[in-house]
């Protein structure tokens, strides 16, 4: 099974309202309200659609598995509070704070970095 995923900038009343969501069936109706149309958009400034570099990104940038590492360059894959877990898809969201603190761990990641890593986790 492939691991996509995809990020999305918050307008702060969308990120507010997820925040506060406490049901599956809540994030759901999100969702598919919100999420959704902003996923149609691909690559806007609000969305950046992983598809399947998402499992070896995730990995890279943890300890290889699928657990984080506790670094902060794993927040935006394991980060934030898990809003809900609903037909295969998980959703953390993240505070402004923990993105920019995982922007500053990414910021100095390069190609020859990641080739590097994703040659340590396949070889675990």
């Amino acid at each position: 099974m492939s691991c996509l995923g995809t990020f999305f900038a918050l307008p702060a009343p969308l990120y507010e309202t997820l925040a506060g969501t406490t049901t599956d069936a809540a994030l759901r109706e999100i969702q598919e309200a919100e999420l959704e149309p902003m996923e149609e958009l691909e690559d806007s400034e609000l969305c950046c659609g992983m598809d399947c570099a998402w499992d070896a990104l995730h990995r890279c940038c943890s300890d290889g598995s699928l657990e984080s590492d506790g670094s902060d360059r794993a927040l935006p894959f394991m980060g934030g509070k898990l809003l809900g877990e609903g037909e295969g898809d998980i959703y953390n969201l993240l505070s402004a704070d923990q993105v920019q603190r995982a922007a500053l761990a990414l910021e100095p990641l390069d190609e020859a970095w990641l080739r590097s890593r994703f040659a340590e986790v396949v070889a675990e």
